[in-house]
């Protein structure tokens, strides 16, 4: 008795062992491939062929895709990965890994997953086709036709049964043009997602999403006022009038509007009385 009784007692110290040593086999695992995805960006940035830092970055893709399907994935944290974005949704339900890679014409491609919590892990691969888009502030997109940007912020709002997330994003689109986007994500019954929905209320018109356009040499604000409980931005102008329409020549003229979430959507809001701040823009 006393020889099955050491037996058994043995085992509950086998699984620990197997399960401290599992955790230590998935630390390692973790910090080696962070480690290549560090070293690929860095190669990326002293590469200047477009095809070298393509085919770079899809070893940076793959290494991501296998990362975020392990389990236990979703709480490791890539704040030592410089050239990556990350954020999680307010309510933790989901989160955003992001990154961009510049070309030689000025032009940048943008790479980007979502990593869902429902209770089990889900992975999306989203594809950017900004390029191909000709009016994407009145377009649904998903994850195979996505309109690409780095994303800063992700805000909640629940409209009836639906919850959607508003996103602010900055995309460099060329040597001349920048944007500023507030995009809105959801998802569908199959819990796959949506991007843009008739939620933006400007000029009496309802849009999907909403894009700024502005020169590259200058910066714009947009972000969201946690005092005023808006998202606040710059008015953007042609630098002259005859210039009305080629947004290489936009840029602030010191005033400020903004959305404000009424009910069910959000209402712009023209000429707000805030004083300007000195933070970094982005």
């Amino acid at each position: 008795m006393s020889f099955i009784y050491r037996k058994l007692a043995f085992l509950p110290l086998l699984f620990f062992s197997f399960f401290l040593n599992a955790q230590i086999i998935s630390t390692d695992y973790f910090k080696k491939s962070v480690d290549s995805i560090a070293y690929y960006f860095k190669t990326i940035s002293g590469t200047q062929s477009n095809s070298e830092k393509l085919a770079i970055n899809n070893k940076i893709k793959q290494t991501f895709k296998q990362l975020l399907s392990v389990p236990g994935s979703f709480d490791y944290s890539f704040d030592t990965l410089k050239n990556l974005g990350q954020l999680y949704a307010p309510d933790k339900s989901f989160r955003i890994i992001n990154w961009n890679i510049p070309l030689s014409d000025g032009t940048h491609q943008y790479y980007c997953y979502i990593q869902v919590v429902s209770p089990t892990v889900k992975l999306f691969e989203l594809t950017d086709r900004n390029d191909e888009m000709t009016n994407p502030e009145n377009s649904f997109l998903n994850a195979s036709n996505w309109y690409g940007g780095l994303y800063y912020k992700i805000l909640k709002n629940k409209v009836k049964n639906q919850v959607y997330y508003t996103l602010l994003a900055l995309q460099y689109h060329n040597f001349l043009v920048t944007r500023k986007v507030i995009d809105v994500l959801f998802f569908d019954q199959l819990g796959n997602p949506i991007f843009g929905a008739p939620i933006f209320q400007i000029d009496n018109k309802m849009k999907k999403r909403v894009v700024f356009e502005y020169s590259a040499e200058v910066g714009m604000n947009l972000k969201y006022d946690e005092k005023l409980k808006m998202i606040v931005f710059d008015h953007l102008v042609p630098r002259e009038s005859k210039y009305n329409g080629q947004y290489e020549y936009y840029a602030p003229d010191l005033t400020f509007d903004g959305l404000k979430f009424q009910k069910d959507h959000w209402v712009f809001k023209s000429n707000l009385d805030i004083r300007r701040t000195e933070e970094t823009r982005r």
